[in-house]
């Protein structure tokens, strides 16, 4: 799956980066995609900003017209952490060739 189901209330997204989608995320990020993991304050949690710009750009392929700031706030609404995003972005940098797949995962 080149893709990772995101859910919020009862709508799922489909989030994906492309070849051209990590570039632009390379782009607006400023540095590669991966070192969103070791910001400058020697913390393993991008900043929010980081992830509303990986959230914004693996929104693209498939819902060009969804807002992501706002997509968001209703995910926060249904009682997640921002935190919790985090484990969003290592499936969908798993399932784009970022980071590696375990190896009991399916393509």
């Amino acid at each position: 799956m080149m893709y990772v189901e995101f859910k919020v209330k009862d709508k799922e997204y489909k989030l994906r980066l492309n070849t051209l989608g990590i570039i632009q995320l390379e782009k607006k990020l400023g540095v590669n995609p991966i070192l969103v993991f070791n910001n400058k304050k020697n913390s393993n949690i991008p900043t929010v900003e980081d992830m509303l710009t990986i959230l914004e750009v693996a929104l693209k392929q498939y819902h060009k017209d969804v807002d992501a700031f706002a997509l968001f706030d209703e995910w926060l609404e249904d009682g997640h952490m921002v935190g919790e995003f985090t484990t969003v972005i290592v499936e969908l940098y798993k399932s784009c060739g970022l980071f590696k797949k375990d190896e009991n995962e399916k393509n």
